[in-house]
Parts: C-alpha cells; structure tokens; sequence
C-alpha cells in the first residue's frame, strides 16, 4: 500500500492541504514540516483514523472522537480525499460530511415499527439514537459474559452464585428491554443504507451534537462497485499504523480525557487511563518513549521459537533468527554497548562488548530508547507493505541519528511507505527535495533569518 495523494479542503488549522507522495520517488520516506501549530500532527491522526477507525464499528468512537468539534460549512462537502496504490491500482477515496436531512429521499411507509408511532424526527438524528443503543447493548453484553464467567467459578449452589445469577438476570431484562428499539431503529438504517449504496456510498458513524444537529460521515471509492470497495477498504485498515511520542494529545481520545489534562494534577491521570484503552483498541496505535522491554522479550521468544522450529524441519539444524536478531540490534546502540536477554528470557540486559558490569538503563541515552522502542514497535508487529506516520520521530536523536534514521527504517522493514512529521532539517536532508512536503506556516530555512 502506497498513499499517493491527500487533499483536505479544511479541518481544524488544516486548510486546502493538497499533499502529493510520487510513486517514482525513492526511497518512500516523506518528511513534512511547518512551525509549531502547522497541523503537522492533526494531519497524521485524521489520516489514521479516518482510514483505519472509522472503517470498524468497533473503532468508529475514535472517528466521532476527532470529528466532536468539527462543522461542515455547508450542508454538505468532502473532508479528505485519498489516492492509495494497491499493487498496481489506484483507488480514490473520498469522505464526506452531510449535515442536512434533505439529503435522503426515502420512503419509510412500508415499514412496521413496534416502538415508533411515525417518524417525525432528522433521519440523522434516528442513526444517533442507534449507535447510542448499540453502545449500551454493547456494555449490557460484556457484563452478562463476567457475570457468567463469575458463575463458572464458583458453586452453583452458594450465595455468590445466586448473587451473580440474580444480577445477570438484570442485565438480561436490560437488554430485552432495549432491544424492540434497536430493531426498530435498525430498520431505519437498512433503508438508509439501501438509498446510500445507491449513490455508492457507505455509512460510517455520526458525529457531533447527536441529539439536535448531528452530521454524518460516509465514504466513497470513486469507479469501483461495492463489494470490491468493501474489500478494499477492510484490507487498507490493517495497513495503516501511527506512531507517535507519548507527550503528544491523541485528538482521537475522549473530550473529557482531553480535558483533563488541563485540569488538577489529580485529573490528568484520567488521560493516561484512556490512552491506555485506545493503546489496546488499537493495535495499529503506538506511542514511543522508552524500549518496550515485553516486546523486546517477545522477540527474541519468536527468534528462539523459530530455530528451533527450523531445527525440527532439517533434524537438527538450528535456524539463525536469534543470531540476525542481535546482528539488527547491534547498530542501535551507541559505541561499544550491547543487549542480551536472560536465560529463561524474563529479562533484558545491557552490557559492554568484552564483559564488565551490567549496564543500567540510566548508562542509556534518551536516543538510543528511543530508537530501539521504533525498531522494536516494527519488528514485532511485523509491518510490512503498510503506510507507517511517524509523528516528531527525531526527538531525542541526535542530528547525525536524525539524518540516519530514515536509512534505520529502511533497513529494519524496507517494503513500507513512511511520512514523517518533523522539525526535523537533517531528516529533510536525507531525502531529495522532492520528498519533503511543507505545511503553512512553512519553516525558516536555516541561517535565513540571519540573511545568510
């Protein structure tokens, strides 16, 4: 997968953004810069939300998440569109934004409701009643699972177990309670989303103020049927990741969480907890500070694992995964350092080519952290052929690392597409200009300021 083309009319401080990322170019790292406040970061997170989040039910909160602010100035227009290389096809993508019930022209006479007298409501509005429902059904089931998982645990003829029963028998009330209204609603959307393939479209999820004027948000491949769309899109979802420094404001995160961190210190905590949630929603999602040590452990399991597999295959002729693996890791490190696991591969140490003390992680420079967590991150994930935004990637690197990191991720997973965003002159350097791609405000050349 190669993103080709991304133009944003407007979003946020983004205005008639119009990116181009040549094909012919090589190699496929493309920096983009501006100063402070450019939308360096906000164009990375709409990229990856848009075309990994919003595509999943399971993510879509993430899509209503950035877009909670968001307007559309008329009643109705593009908010990005993509040209994305899929082997040797292009597919043009486009996300729109609707504001305006006169939109749909459906009849809704034929159908037979249980719970609506007559529909006399904003289409859109009746679409954010159901995502509402289906979140609370959502919540309702995964609490009758612990319960019953509860109830395995215990006798079934103790208190706690007819405590557990009587309290999932609640929730089951809940649920069927729920249920005739999220059918009927359900039957609203199917003929919604009849009228919108019609047009090509696709429903993804409705944003903003959901009880009086919400908006809605649709894709649309341009020239391709639906099916194939569908197959397109599903595939281009897990080929889209996002790194980013664990300092930076994920806008994709809840309104409340975001607002807590600029609340008591007490508060700022609530952010760090729905990180962490979104972290395990989405695994596609990374925040780099310091090494991962589980995943540095799991790769070398992998490595062990797969000797050992190719030991079994040839009787007994080991493989040289763990061997390659320390070969990569050698150069991350500066000087004469170097990293092993223990035996029992519980434990990551650091020590000095030719022995000497155990070095702590405080002998570790903040760059050397930094780019084993990136190159641990790829590794272990295993990414390949995907579109890789890395945002502010030179942080802590020195700029002789921040000039060698694009060659770094070159060689740690070379069949990938990746756009830095940076303030970064030493990674713009390494690539031709051609690759490096300027938000406004654009940056200061070096010494201009000096008339240099």
């Amino acid at each position: 997968m190669q993103l080709l083309r991304i133009q944003i009319p407007e979003f946020r401080v983004l205005k008639n953004v119009d990116l181009q990322f040549r094909n012919e170019l090589v190699p496929r790292v493309f920096p983009v810069g501006s100063e402070n406040g450019g939308g360096k970061s906000t164009l990375l997170q709409l990229i990856f939300v848009l075309l990994h989040c919003s595509l999943d039910p399971q993510k879509k909160g993430f899509a209503k998440n950035l877009l909670h602010d968001f307007k559309i100035a008329q009643e109705h227009g593009i908010l990005a569109r993509f040209e994305i290389l899929d082997g040797t096809d292009v597919f043009q993508v486009e996300f729109l934004c609707y504001n305006s019930e006169s939109f749909f022209e459906i009849d809704f006479k034929d159908l037979q409701f249980q719970t609506i007298s007559q529909l006399n409501k904003n289409p859109l509005v009746y679409l954010a009643e159901l995502e509402a429902i289906e979140t609370q059904l959502s919540i309702l089931y995964q609490r009758q699972n612990d319960f019953e998982t509860q109830m395995k645990a215990v006798s079934g003829y103790s208190e706690d177990y007819r405590n557990l029963s009587s309290q999932r028998d609640l929730v089951h009330q809940q649920v069927l309670s729920l249920t005739p209204q999220k059918n009927d609603l359900a039957m609203v959307r199917a003929k919604i989303d009849q009228d919108l393939e019609k047009q090509n479209l696709l429903y993804l999820t409705i944003y903003g103020d959901e009880e009086q004027n919400p908006e809605l948000l649709l894709v649309r491949v341009r020239d391709v049927d639906l099916a194939k769309a569908k197959d397109f899109l599903a595939r281009l979802s897990q080929k889209i990741f996002l790194a980013i420094p664990s300092t930076q404001i994920c806008l994709f995160l809840p309104e409340d969480a975001k607002q807590a961190l600029f609340s008591q210190r007490k508060m700022q905590g609530d952010y760090q907890k729905s990180l962490a949630r979104a972290q395990k929603q989405l695994p596609n999602f990374f925040t780099y500070g310091y090494a991962e040590v589980d995943i540095l452990l799991s790769l070398f399991e992998q490595a062990k694992q797969q000797d050992f597999k190719e030991a079994i295959q040839t009787r007994g002729d080991y493989g040289k995964s763990y061997s390659q693996l320390l070969k990569e890791l050698e150069p991350i490190l500066a000087g004469d350092k170097e990293i092993r696991p223990n035996s029992d591969l519980t434990n990551i140490t650091f020590m000095r080519k030719g022995g000497g003390p155990l070095l702590t992680p405080g002998d570790l420079s903040h760059g050397e952290l930094r780019k084993l967590s990136i190159y641990a991150w790829l590794r272990y994930n295993n990414i390949t052929d995907a579109i890789v935004l890395f945002d502010e990637i030179e942080i802590g690197l020195h700029p002789d690392w921040q000039y060698k990191i694009v060659q770094n991720l070159l060689e740690w997973k070379p069949s990938n597409q990746y756009i830095l965003a940076t303030h970064s002159y030493a990674i713009c350097e390494a690539v031709t200009p051609g690759h490096v791609h300027e938000l406004e405000p654009k940056l200061f050349k070096q010494g201009a300021e000096h008339g240099n």
